[in-house]
């Protein structure tokens, strides 16, 4: 999508025809979205800009975190964190978790949150691994 518009009417007709936007990424100047066809369909969703700090995310989330939405991607797009959020019918997952790592730690990482409860559910990665988590 080449504008914030275009990707909102995108995702909008998408989730009508029974797809979830499962990922977001922007790259060269243009956002994409993976989608996933599924049965259950998300209710609502939002994109989430915040400052590149994970602590400025977690504080940006929690308005919608409080209303049910789950985070289910993370990307950097002109130099600020977008994250996807959707919110489903029922919850799949009770905490969530974004931590950041540089690449040659990032097994140990993700293994370190597996043993933890959580499962690897979004990856950004720029000069540090962002990973996403959802666990609980």
């Amino acid at each position: 999508y080449d504008t914030t518009q275009d990707l909102q009417a995108g995702i909008n007709q998408r989730m009508t025809n029974g797809y979830l936007p499962n990922g977001l990424s922007w790259q060269a100047g243009r956002f994409y979205v993976l989608y996933v066809r599924t049965d259950f369909t998300g209710t609502a969703w939002q994109i989430v800009t915040s400052d590149v700090d994970l602590q400025a995310v977690n504080r940006d989330l929690q308005p919608w975190l409080a209303q049910d939405y789950i985070p289910f991607d993370v990307t950097l797009a002109q130099g600020r964190y977008m994250t996807l959020l959707i919110q489903l019918p029922e919850k799949i997952a009770e905490q969530w978790s974004l931590e950041g790592v540089l690449p040659n730690g990032l097994q140990g990482l993700i293994e370190e949150k597996l043993l933890a409860g959580y499962n690897p559910w979004g990856l950004l990665v720029d000069d540090v691994a962002n990973v996403l988590f959802l666990g609980g």
